[in-house]
C-alpha cells in the first residue's frame, strides 16, 4: 500500500513537471474607437461586452441622439447598437462636448483564474458548446484541453483540429498580456473586480481624461451595477465551487501557470491606480 501510494505520487510529480510553459505571442487586438475621445483595446473575457454598450450609450448622447440614450437594461446581449447606426453618426456633426486632442486609451483586465472560469462557462456551459464532451462537465479536462490547443498554436500558427471553432475558442484563451501590448503600454487599466462601486470610480477617471461630462459618464457608468450579459448573470455560486476546484488541483494550477505565467507576473508587479 505505502509502495503504491509512493508510486501515484511519483506518477503525479512527473506529469506536473512535464507542464512546459508555453511562450508568449502578439496578438492583434481590437480597437474600439466611439469618436468622443476614448480609445478601447478589446480583451476577451473581460468584460468587453458590457463595456463596449455602456461607450455607446456616451457616444449617443455626445452625437446628440438623447431619445436613443435609455440607459443600462438589466440583460446585455453581444449586439453593438452604435455599429447599427453609424450611418446616422456620420450625418450628426454637432457634439455636445469638447473631445480631447488625442484619443485616451484604455482597457479591462481580470484576474487570470476568474478569467479561466468564466471562459470554461462561455464555452463549455453558453450557447457556444464548443468544448469536447469530456471537458463539458470537467474544468480539469478543459485546462489540458486548452493547453493543448494552444501549444498547437503557438508551434503552427493555429489550432490543428476543430478549425474555426476551435480558433475561436483559442482567441479568447489567450493570456490578457498577449493583447493590447499590455506590459509596455502606457494606456490607462481598469481592474475588474467584484466591487462594482470601485470599478465605476475607475472607470470615471477614464471618461474624466476624456473629457465626458460628469452626468453622462455616471449614467453610462450604471451598466456595471445594473446590468450583467448571459455568460456573468450565471451562478456565483457556482463560479466559486468552480475557483476553489482548480485553486486545489495542483495538476491544473500547473497548466494554468504554463499558460498564463506572464499574466499571473503582470499582475503581481502592475500597481493598479
Amino acid at each position: 500500500m505505502l509502495l503504491l501510494l509512493i508510486f501515484s505520487s511519483f506518477i503525479l510529480v512527473t506529469l506536473v513537471e512535464a507542464v512546459k510553459p508555453l511562450g508568449h505571442r502578439f496578438i492583434w487586438s481590437e480597437q474600439y474607437k466611439p469618436g468622443f475621445g476614448l480609445e478601447y483595446c478589446e480583451i476577451p473575457k473581460t468584460g468587453l461586452t458590457i463595456t463596449k454598450k455602456m461607450l455607446c450609450d456616451v457616444q449617443k448622447d455626445y452625437k446628440g441622439v438623447p431619445g436613443l440614450f435609455s440607459g443600462p437594461s438589466k440583460l446585455v446581449g453581444f449586439e453593438d447598437e452604435c455599429q447599427l447606426i453609424e450611418p446616422f453618426f456620420g450625418k450628426k456633426s454637432a457634439s455636445k462636448w469638447r473631445r480631447p486632442a488625442r484619443n485616451v486609451r484604455f482597457s479591462l483586465v481580470r484576474d487570470p483564474l476568474e478569467r479561466f472560469v468564466s471562459l470554461y462557462v462561455f464555452i463549455c456551459k453558453g450557447s457556444i458548446a464548443s468544448c469536447p464532451p469530456k471537458a463539458k462537465n470537467n474544468i480539469h479536462q478543459f485546462a489540458r484541453w486548452i493547453y493543448g490547443l494552444q501549444r498547437t498554436a503557438n508551434s503552427q500558427g493555429k489550432p490543428r483540429e476543430g478549425g474555426t471553432n476551435n480558433a475561436f475558442v483559442v482567441f479568447h484563451s489567450w493570456p490578457q498580456t498577449n493583447f493590447c501590448d499590455l506590459k509596455r503600454s502606457r494606456m490607462m487599466i481598469v481592474k475588474v473586480s467584484h466591487d462594482r462601486r470601485k470599478m465605476q470610480r475607475k472607470m470615471l477617471r477614464v471618461f474624466r481624461q476624456a473629457h465626458v461630462p460628469e452626468r453622462v459618464a455616471k449614467k453610462a457608468l450604471r451598466y456595471f451595477t445594473e446590468s450583467s450579459t448571459i455568460h456573468t448573470g450565471r451562478n456565483n455560486g457556482e463560479k466559486r465551487r468552480l475557483l476553489r476546484e482548480i485553486r486545489e488541483n495542483p495538476l491544473t494550477m500547473q497548466y494554468l501557470h504554463a499558460m498564463y505565467h506572464e499574466d499571473f507576473r503582470y499582475f503581481k508587479t502592475h500597481r493598479f491606480h
